[in-house]
């Protein structure tokens, strides 16, 4: 049975309003009220108030026939009472019931959390230590392309419960989700960005690369030459750099990308080294990465332990902007960089609701696009680790010959908080 996650739900029978529906963080205190909007008349009535917090994981294994859940309770769910006596709310009346209320989020989870749990199944350490870590954001994550039915959750929730008297016993329940931030990373406020290098290294060997020999129809024998990698064939190694931040910080949603393009030297044709000669950039595409590992224990702590990683992906499909383009985007090659400001381009922007950024087309107003997923922080709990990575891929041609250039690099993604 797959593992349901609470959600908001309520009605005139009994509904929450809360004063703020902002992101909370351990510590910060809830408030709002209970409402009925439905008429009600009881002698007795009881209406009670919880703070919940889960972390769950679930998957199939693939030689049992039922899914295995494993949940992790964060707190010790008490029930206070907000009221209790008796009520009476007429039908015609205008002003519902209101209860106000005050909860206060705790600052980290029970000590009893890991109580029967074993090392096996944690990814952090199982010991006296255990006490010190603080609770986790709110998270949500799908196994779409993992081998097992598989996702993982961390979520928290009110309660609310009123049981009353109306002929016979009557109860009415609402829950309203609780957003718990992920910790926020300090960071100067005037800190420039740290920047990192990728390099992606090609080769293109053809007669074309012969100056003034670009557009040519290659004869018989160049052809030969070329499919044998002839020595007399001219060659030209280049070298592609990506420059972008070392790690992608969703409160400072702008990311700055440059490419640029140099000739190798020591790798090159003599009879080219005194020629330019020039790269298209036919498409680029780059896609953000999530992976996350969960670990999964059939009834601890002397159950089965099961381990399991998924994916999700955020595409930016950057490649729009080169389709039918009227006029190719062409950069020198040579021993000197030749570079294109991507980022200022494409206007990329990262965020925690997603990512957004702009297709250009030459002589054409570019047009905004978004792709709405939430983008979590790097973290990891007892149950779950979540870590990021960028997926790179540049088609370029050079002389009349393709190459798509690929690779995947890690990257930390977090939320800073500026100094004051």
């Amino acid at each position: 049975m797959f593992a349901s996650r609470h959600g908001t739900r309520g009605s005139d029978h009994l509904r929450f309003d809360l004063d703020d529906l902002k992101s909370y963080a351990p510590g910060d205190t809830i408030s709002g009220s209970v409402v009925r909007c439905k008429n009600i008349v009881s002698s007795e009535a009881t209406l009670t108030l919880s703070l919940s917090g889960r972390m769950n994981g679930h998957l199939k294994p693939r030689d049992e026939d039922q899914q295995v859940s494993d949940d992790w309770a964060l707190f010790h769910t008490r029930e206070e009472v907000i009221f209790r006596g008796p009520l009476h709310l007429p039908e015609a009346s205008s002003e519902p019931l209101r209860w106000p209320f005050t909860i206060q989020i705790p600052t980290k989870p029970v000590d009893t959390l890991t109580k029967c749990r074993t090392q096996a199944g944690s990814f952090l350490p199982i010991d006296e230590n255990a006490r010190h870590h603080g609770l986790p954001g709110t998270f949500k994550g799908l196994g779409r392309d993992s081998n097992f039915a598989a996702g993982c959750f961390i979520e928290y929730w009110l309660t609310a419960n009123l049981q009353y008297t109306f002929g016979s016993p009557q109860k009415s329940i609402a829950t309203s989700v609780v957003k718990i931030d992920h910790p926020h990373e300090m960071v100067p406020k005037d800190q420039p960005e740290q920047l990192t290098h990728l390099s992606l290294e090609g080769k293109v060997q053809t007669q074309r690369l012969l100056l003034g020999a670009n557009d040519t129809d290659l004869s018989f024998k160049q052809r030969i030459q070329s499919l044998t990698r002839s020595s007399k064939v001219p060659k030209v190694s280049f070298q592609l750099n990506l420059t972008y931040p070392r790690i992608l910080d969703i409160n400072r949603p702008n990311f700055p990308l440059v490419l640029d393009i140099v000739r190798h030297g020591e790798n090159t044709s003599d009879s080219l080294k005194n020629t330019r000669q020039e790269a298209q950039i036919n498409w680029f595409k780059m896609s953000l990465i999530s992976y996350s590992h969960i670990i999964v224990a059939d009834c601890p702590p002397f159950g089965k332990i099961h381990k399991d990683m998924h994916r999700s992906s955020i595409n930016a499909h950057l490649d729009r902007t080169f389709d039918k383009p009227d006029s190719p985007l062409v950069l020198p090659l040579g021993d000197q960089h030749a570079s294109l400001n991507l980022g200022e381009l494409f206007q990329l922007a990262f965020h925690k609701e997603g990512l957004s950024y702009r297709v250009w087309r030459p002589s054409h107003a570019s047009r905004p696009y978004c792709v709405f997923a939430p983008i979590y922080p790097d973290f990891v709990t007892y149950n779950i680790k979540h870590t990021h990575a960028i997926d790179w891929q540049v088609s370029v041609t050079i002389a009349g010959e393709t190459q798509v250039l690929h690779k995947s690099v890690p990257i930390k993604v977090i939320q800073s908080t500026s100094e004051i």
